[in-house]
């Protein structure tokens, strides 16, 4: 007997007690008899980083509380400004955001489709900081390179 089971962001049980309540991607599985896969958790991956300040040219800070979202995953950066989020296999827009920061870059793609990814990591400016740095030069007056 052949079983055509579509698995999404279900939870399901299944009757020898495996229960599956983590997010997947919706995906057809084909199976018969013992050869069914329903017995094996669903797999998840980690995306992790840093985000951390620049105080001077040789010396960083970290930058704890910093909202990271990659799709409908969210968390957010601990006291030595690593995060780490548990995500379904796929490919995601990687993304910080706090109040009065903006981040080079902004986002990152990265490809979490066969495995975990780290080092995806961001450095956080100050929004006075990065228009100071780019508009005053040695005379006091405006350095804009927009023109």
């Amino acid at each position: 007997m052949k079983i055509r089971l579509l698995v999404g962001l279900i939870a399901l049980s299944v009757a020898l007690g495996t229960v599956f309540s983590q997010a997947q991607r919706v995906q057809a599985i084909s199976c018969s008899g013992s050869s069914c896969p329903l017995t094996s958790p669903i797999s998840f991956f980690q995306i992790s980083g840093r985000i951390f300040r620049r105080v001077d040219h040789n010396k960083i800070k970290a930058v704890k509380k910093v909202t990271v979202s990659a799709g409908p995953y969210s968390t957010q950066t601990d006291q030595y400004g690593n995060y780490s989020l548990n995500v379904a296999p796929g490919v995601y827009d990687v993304t910080p955001q706090k109040k009065n920061l903006h981040f080079v870059p902004s986002s990152q793609n990265v490809d979490a489709s066969s495995g975990s990814v780290s080092g995806v990591n961001f450095e956080a400016v100050k929004k006075n900081d990065h228009n100071d740095k780019n508009n005053k030069n040695k005379g006091g007056e405006n350095d804009n390179d927009d023109d």
